[in-house]
């Protein structure tokens, strides 16, 4: 039996691809949770299913802001209320072709949600952020006290997402936490991304080529980054802010993950393709997670090729109704 959690909950992205997980694991263990996104198109079995413990508000935060207060105020009392921001554009290509779409999304709606915290009165606000803002040619992984560089639109706004937690924690004295997490992989991974292009082949049984092979990444699962966000809403903090690296601590490569689907799904390696280069050329992104697991004891739960195995056995996702959808915050 799952323990009982602590803490209510506030979930923005509720509809994302880890806010619907989350939202769902946090119901599950008893807590009261307010959801909110523009989009509802993964969370009307959430809604039925968990209905005593479960609010959703759709629309854009501007205009149902009061809605999303009043849920919040229905809230049980004598309980911490933690505000989880999930919500923003999560894609590099769709930062880069729409960058007014990522300010908004990624750096304004940030403003929004930290300024209806404070007006609130909330606990502990936890920021979904990157690993990717390390870079991708480290010789070590990296820890909360390396250095964070911006290569990119993407990368730009998840700073100014770091900064506005961190300013707002030291100016109004709340408790902030930043998760950096690394490369996530999951059954139903965005468009465009070499995790889905990889799955969908296998899928398919069909040939096809990635851009590179030998990119090195810390590949984490999506229900060990969901029980990472739950262990870090549920710790105690005092004010200020603190960062954490969400991840394995485990580099792999595009070439590993592509094995591994393969066996997995009992297809022949030269199914996906891409060119090679070198050892001394490639690029690496591993996070150290050691500060996560020793204020909380998280670890990771699943190795690659046990949740690639769980993934295709949850059958083929074809992937129509995702299209165009990853502009709206995830």
């Amino acid at each position: 039996m799952l323990a009982k959690l602590n803490n209510c909950y506030i979930v923005t992205g509720a509809n994302g691809r880890i806010g619907h997980r989350l939202v769902k694991a946090l119901c599950r263990r008893g807590a009261s949770v307010v959801g909110h996104d523009r989009e509802n198109f993964r969370l009307a079995a959430l809604c039925h299913e968990y209905a005593d413990n479960f609010t959703f508000v759709h629309g854009e935060f501007s205009e149902v802001e009061d809605q999303v207060k009043a849920a919040l105020d229905a809230l049980p009392s004598g309980k911490e209320r933690v505000l989880l921001h999930l919500a923003g554009v999560a894609s590099v290509k769709l930062c880069e072709e729409h960058p007014e779409e990522a300010f908004q999304s990624n750096v304004k709606f940030v403003f929004d949600v930290l300024e209806f915290f404070r007006k609130n009165q909330l606990n502990k606000a936890i920021f979904a952020s990157s690993g990717t803002l390390y870079g991708d040619m480290l010789d070590k992984p990296a820890t909360e006290d390396d250095p964070i560089i911006s290569g990119g639109v993407y990368t730009a706004t998840k700073i100014a997402g770091e900064a506005l937690f961190e300013g707002y924690a030291r100016t109004y004295g709340i408790c902030s936490i930043i998760a950096r997490i690394s490369n996530i992989f999951m059954w139903d991974p965005p468009p465009g991304s070499v995790v889905r292009k990889i799955i969908s082949a296998v899928f398919a049984d069909e040939p096809t080529d990635v851009n590179a092979l030998y990119p090195v990444r810390d590949f984490i699962y999506v229900d060990d980054v969901v029980d990472g966000f739950i262990r870090i809403g549920e710790m105690s903090v005092d004010p200020g802010t603190i960062l954490l690296n969400l991840s394995t601590g485990k580099g792999h490569s595009i070439e590993d993950l592509a094995a591994a689907a393969c066996v997995a799904a009992g297809r022949e390696r030269e199914l996906i393709g891409g060119p090679e280069v070198g050892a001394d050329e490639q690029s690496k992104n591993i996070l150290n997670p050691s500060k996560l697991e020793a204020m909380t004891g998280w670890r990771p739960k699943w190795e690659m090729s046990e949740a690639l195995s769980e993934i295709l056995n949850m059958g083929d996702y074809g992937g129509a109704e995702e299209k165009n959808r990853d502009i709206h915050r995830e």
